[in-house]
């Protein structure tokens, strides 16, 4: 049992230019029906150019009997700064992140805390659903897991229900121990590259099947040229820097099948978009073309589709 006049949860929210979502996201957050001493509210504003800032403020204003923080960049520094600096100042005993543009499933913080206070867990997973611009339901994510070991991650997709940092509450030390938490410079798959690790770490995970996060699905969410790039190179850094931490724990081989997995997720977008590159598509991590038909996740045809491809 933990000790109840402790912070029990960190709430943190990266910010970064999001006043159209924020007030529903503050909403989903303030709402909740909790004991407010157990929990901190921890925002940080990565250098904002329109009002979240200044909603953030009222909040705080307003909500004088609850911890309330902000931290403030004058210069945007990018999402892996944010989460690096957010894990760092959590003073709780658990982080719970919380996408400024994503909202709270009602009654969440309760549920959690119910559990963290019966079952002193490592990591608890729960559902998310996925929402429109307008917070209506699209799809509700779940899983068939009832209880996780760290070397499933074996077996596990490289998705968002498994590797999102939003759909967790994780042990604080957990992630503060790791050193490096988020590569500099990774603003994609920065999820990836503490929750791959810290299922690595736990001792004791739980799934629950309340759903308790909603993320919202952008309309805007195609990638120009650069940006898939972009994207591309910020996943092949976030690979190699999990490839050398397992190597240097000692445990490379001991998750041999998610690291190939992993390599092959990586550099897909090399053979999507207007810059087809089959030929270092075929030549980076090759030994991931090796599992392809293993691959969890992965419709049928489009790995008989990749395998064809690698003999080429």
């Amino acid at each position: 049992m933990l000790d109840s006049k402790k912070i029990l949860i960190s709430v943190c929210v990266p910010v970064y230019n999001r006043e159209r979502y924020l007030k529903h996201c503050i909403e989903s957050i303030f709402t909740q029906k909790i004991d407010s001493d157990t929990i901190e509210f921890l925002f940080f504003d990565d250098g904002s150019t329109d009002n979240s800032k200044e909603i953030i403020n009222e909040v705080i204003k307003n909500n004088t009997n609850l911890n309330i923080r902000l931290i403030s960049n004058t210069v945007n520094q990018g999402l892996w700064n944010a989460r690096n600096t957010l894990y760092e100042q959590a003073r709780g005993e658990y982080i719970l992140c919380v996408d400024a543009d994503d909202a709270l499933a009602p009654n969440i913080l309760n549920s959690l805390l119910y559990i963290v206070t019966d079952t002193n867990p490592d990591i608890i997973i729960f559902p998310y659903s996925e929402i429109d611009e307008h917070g209506n339901i699209i799809k509700e994510i779940d899983s068939k897991y009832s209880d996780i070991k760290s070397t499933d991650i074996n077996k596990f997709p490289i998705d968002t229900y498994h590797f999102s940092i939003c759909n967790k509450l994780v042990r604080t030390k957990l992630i503060q121990n790791l050193g490096t938490k988020v590569p500099k410079g990774v603003n994609c798959w920065e999820d990836l590259s503490i929750t791959s690790r810290i299922y690595v770490l736990a001792k004791k995970i739980i799934v629950m099947h309340e759903t308790g996060y909603y993320y919202r699905k952008h309309n805007s969410e195609s990638y120009s040229s650069r940006d898939h790039k972009k994207i591309l190179e910020e996943h092949l850094v976030c690979t190699d820097f999990i490839s050398n931490w397992l190597k240097t724990n000692g445990i490379e081989q001991d998750y041999c099948d998610f690291l190939n997995h992993l390599k092959f997720a990586a550099k897909i977008k090399m053979l999507r978009g207007s810059s087809f590159e089959y030929k270092r598509w075929k030549t980076t991590y090759p030994e991931s073309n090796k599992i392809i038909m293993t691959m969890p996740g992965v419709p049928l045809l489009f790995r008989i589709i990749f395998t064809l491809l690698s003999k080429i």
